[in-house]
């Protein structure tokens, strides 16, 4: 039987409305993220001071130093004969492969840095307590008509919004995808098309799903052999 208990059901969205509805809560993203960057910034928060990283530039300079490649100024000293080229190279082999160490840590610092600075605080003021507090609407999503809900038709929780955009959509569908070439997003997304219930990865893992905001009435009676059974025993009364 449908939902009879709640005496409503809704329609999955439709596919071009949640691609229109993520296309423009991108752009106001994008947006909200120039917005924090610029204040960021103005405010004399640098990165590289905030998060320790001022001397890694030092930090190469001495380290190509100590391999001979580099001189005080941070110039790369050219190896003037060739009976110091295979040295050079050596050298210039050990000191890539250092120096790589050195920027890799790096961009996981900056990594952490910006999400924590920009996509959490951002994701929260947009997603997770517009789509709590707001009836499951972002600015998108109320431009198409649609929202989000529990799969049980029920309003979502922080809980689960939280889930749904810092696990199923941050971590799983944009940062594994820029690992993995883009195959999670595109599998969930396409499993979005080609499932039952038309329900992306992160549905999956918060347990919600994407929805038109306009219920469909269920008649508030009992399915049809429900109905024939109690036909069944006034007969049988009688």
């Amino acid at each position: 039987m449908e939902n009879i208990l709640s005496g409503v059901r809704y329609n999955p969205a439709k596919v071009a409305k949640r691609i229109l509805a993520a296309l423009v809560d991108a752009v106001i993203v994008y947006l909200l993220f120039e917005l924090v960057f610029t204040i960021e910034r103005s405010a004399g928060f640098f990165v590289y001071n905030f998060i320790g990283l001022a001397g890694v530039d030092n930090q190469l300079i001495e380290l190509g130093a100590s391999y001979g490649l580099i001189d005080s100024s941070g110039s790369f000293i050219n190896s003037v004969s060739s009976s110091l080229a295979s040295s050079y190279d050596s050298a210039y082999a050990a000191f890539s492969a250092e120096a790589q160490g050195l920027i890799t840590a790096e961009y996981a610092l900056l990594f952490l840095y910006y999400a924590i600075i920009l996509v959490v605080p951002v994701t929260l003021v947009y997603f997770v307590v517009p789509l709590v507090f707001k009836d499951g609407k972002t600015l998108g999503k109320k431009l198409m008509h649609i929202k989000v809900i529990s799969k049980n038709n029920t309003d979502v929780s922080i809980k689960q919004m939280a889930i749904r955009t810092y696990l199923g959509v941050w971590l799983v569908e944009i940062t594994l995808s820029i690992i993995f070439y883009y195959m999670p997003i595109l599998m969930s997304g396409f499993y979005s098309i080609i499932g039952s219930d038309k329900r992306a990865f992160h549905d999956y893992f918060a347990g919600t799903k994407v929805v038109d905001d306009v219920p469909v009435k269920v008649e508030e009676t009992l399915d049809s052999e429900v109905k024939a059974n109690v036909i069944d025993a006034e007969v049988v009364s009688k």
